[in-house]
């Protein structure tokens, strides 16, 4: 489980690649807590790895594993964006202009505000020296 939490992107990951940096770490252990584990551990025992993994092999019989609470999750998230966008669009009884929207985004005083305006007034001025220097 461990080497599969350590794959950046939640993904799939070569059932041979992992067992190979497993059973690297398991021969750093004394040899009475070693074992090496192989492909066929995978089949003999699913119904234990398939408590913790999601299984599948591709067109050439390669497998591949993917931890069960982050597929989970990854589903729940795809269905609650797919009946969102199924959804009817929601129908607006005053129109909402896009400065009004932009207005309505922003919070008076925060941090967010102030930085944006510090990047707005350094990047006014950049262009400005630019122009001055007539690259722009």
């Amino acid at each position: 489980m461990d080497e599969l939490n350590k794959i950046a992107a939640h993904s799939f990951g070569k059932a041979e690649s992992i067992l190979q940096i497993i059973n690297t770490r398991i021969d750093r252990l004394p040899e009475w807590k070693r074992y090496v584990y192989r492909m066929k551990n995978f089949e003999i025992d699913s119904e234990i790895w398939n408590e913790a993994l999601v299984q599948k092999k591709d067109a050439k019989g390669v497998l591949y594993l993917y931890l069960k609470n982050n597929y989970e999750d990854e589903r729940t998230v795809e269905d609650v964006l797919r009946t969102l966008a199924d959804r009817p669009d929601i129908q607006l009884h005053m129109a909402i202009t896009p400065n009004k929207f932009k207005k309505g985004l922003r919070v008076a005083g925060s941090l967010l505000e102030k930085k944006a305006a510090y990047f707005d007034r350094r990047s006014k001025s950049v262009t400005a020296y630019w122009k001055g220097a007539g690259v722009c």
